[in-house]
């Protein structure tokens, strides 16, 4: 599904995502600007990423109406790498 950058923001507001470490507000944040564009969201890399660990072949299943989101998920399923400068 694509959303536009108002429906976006509105589903932030429902709570239906959320994104961390806002410099500002929900409330405060303007549709037509960044980090908006007409679909999308410009998001950046933090410093550690989250990769899908080949150890276990079985087919993964999401729930997100069982709370916990993917995040909990990932924790348990992935290996996690810090990137460095190096």
């Amino acid at each position: 599904m694509i959303l536009s950058n108002h429906a976006l923001l509105q589903a932030m507001k429902k709570g239906w995502f959320a994104i961390e470490n806002l410099p500002i507000t929900l409330d405060q944040l303007d549709p037509s600007r960044a980090p908006f564009n007409t679909s999308a969201i410009d998001l950046h890399l933090g410093e550690e990423l989250a990769i899908p660990s080949q150890a276990g072949s079985s087919p993964i299943t999401i729930d997100f109406m069982s709370g916990g989101g993917i995040a909990r998920l990932l924790e348990k399923t992935s290996d996690h790498k810090v990137i460095t400068t190096d």
